[in-house]
């Protein structure tokens, strides 16, 4: 075992230098061995992509957050919520781990508003929405899609006072590893709302 071994299943796995290690010595120096342990861990995190439109007011928004049971807490939220037809494109059937690297990079590049964004994210972080959404999401049960649609559509017209309201939403699972492993999109636990000035952004 050496450090190239210990650094390839960091990089290839998101675990951390410490677990890395200990794996390889439980194999003895099986990079491949330590890989598929990591593999095994099963996949109980929620990762939820949506999209909305609200038909009235004329906002077009993409949203991504996981949903951790263990720790029962929303993580990762990210959101670019306009009036750019454009975010309804964002294609939902992408890996999760693409449609957040999608969001992170509009929110660079367009306008959004920020104030939206930081009222969606209050409300789905908050400890009721969590309440709500447990119920909903429970492993080894099929996600209860109809309730989980209008759960979304609640939280939105709180944020948006729309009667008309769609939504979309994918939903995968995935693990800590995964997530540890594309922590990278995220430079600072800023929020995005919060760190982009819609002013700031130059218009295309």
């Amino acid at each position: 075992m050496n450090d190239e071994m210990v650094k390839e299943l960091v990089e290839t796995t998101g675990c951390d230098n410490f677990l890395a290690t200990m794996l390889l010595r439980f194999t003895g120096g099986d990079v491949f061995g330590a890989r598929r342990i990591i593999e095994a861990v099963p996949k109980d995190i929620y990762a939820v992509k949506l999209k909305f439109i609200t038909q009235i007011t004329g906002y077009y928004g993409a949203c991504f957050f996981c949903f951790d049971r263990k720790e029962n807490k929303i993580n990762r939220f990210v959101a670019v919520i306009s009036d750019d037809k454009e975010i309804g494109k964002i294609d939902l059937q992408i890996d999760w781990y693409e449609f957040e690297e999608q969001l992170y990079s509009y929110s660079k590049t367009k306008k959004i508003d920020g104030l939206k964004v930081d009222q969606l994210k209050n409300r789905l972080v908050s400890s009721e929405f969590i309440s709500r959404v447990s119920p909903v999401l429970k492993p080894g049960q099929p996600v209860k899609n109809e309730s989980f649609n209008n759960l979304i559509v609640d939280e939105l017209y709180n944020v948006f006072a729309d009667t008309n309201i769609a939504v979309k939403f994918d939903i995968e699972m995935t693990d800590a590893f995964k997530l540890n492993k594309n922590r990278d999109l995220r430079s600072e636990e800023a929020e995005v709302g919060e760190s982009l000035n819609p002013e700031d952004v130059e218009k295309e």
